[in-house]
């Protein structure tokens, strides 16, 4: 079952006032097995670090936590997605991690493959499958832009492309299908036409985040005021 939920703002089936308890209760629901979580950057980052601080110890133990994409940067650079979930204070020694991005220098391609391949052994080794999006309001979702050539891959889960602003590493749409639960939370006005087409059937190629729709179960969250 596939819901979406609407703030006061918008007509929807469900009201939400704050996601985190809706997002701790979606945690524990799974992290009694070993789970791997993909977490997104922007704000999301902050909304999903602060539920992980909430998960009993022994839940965060069973956690492997990925990304749903990265920019290509110097590790621990500032514009990082790994490293602003580092700065909100993800609980690090509980938990097991999965960056994209390599300590050592390497090109964008071998830095895709040795997370792929990480990727891949997460996938064998665990019993759920997570993910955190947030969605931009060119509709995009994870490093998956409008027009983007790898909305085109069902074969690889993950690949690397130059966008408009970055070069980016991502899971591509082959990945969707293995997320057993995902949650989209999206906040701004200037959302709110995303979210609203993204409950009809769109043209993948223009709006990437109908992808979401391959996965086996998600919820979407909209608040207006602020931007994620």
């Amino acid at each position: 079952m596939s819901e979406y939920n609407y703030s006061d703002a918008m007509e929807g089936v469900l009201v939400t006032t704050s996601i985190e308890p809706d997002l701790l209760n979606w945690l524990q629901q799974y992290t009694h097995e070993k789970t791997l979580l993909l977490l997104s950057g922007g704000s999301t980052a902050d909304v999903a670090i602060k539920t992980i601080q909430q998960l009993p110890v022994e839940h965060q133990q069973n956690l492997t936590i990925s990304l749903t994409d990265e920019r290509f940067v110097d590790y621990g650079n500032s514009d990082s997605n790994w490293q602003l979930l580092i700065n909100q204070g993800l609980p690090l020694n509980n938990l097991k991690t999965l960056p994209v991005l390599l300590v050592e220098d390497a090109d964008i391609k071998t830095t895709e493959m040795v997370w792929a391949e990480g990727m891949q052994t997460a996938l064998r080794q665990s019993t759920h499958v997570l993910a955190i999006f947030g969605i931009g309001a060119d509709s995009h979702i994870a490093g998956l832009k409008p027009h983007s050539p790898l909305l085109w891959e069902t074969q690889k889960i993950t690949g690397s492309y130059s966008a408009d602003d970055w070069q980016r590493i991502t899971i591509t749409p082959a990945f969707f299908s293995h997320i057993q639960s995902a949650v989209i939370y999206a906040k701004g006005d200037e959302k709110r036409e995303a979210i609203t087409l993204l409950k009809d059937d769109q043209n993948i190629d223009s709006y990437p985040d109908q992808l979401i729709k391959q996965t086996q179960d998600f919820k979407i969250y909209y608040q207006t005021g602020g931007t994620v």
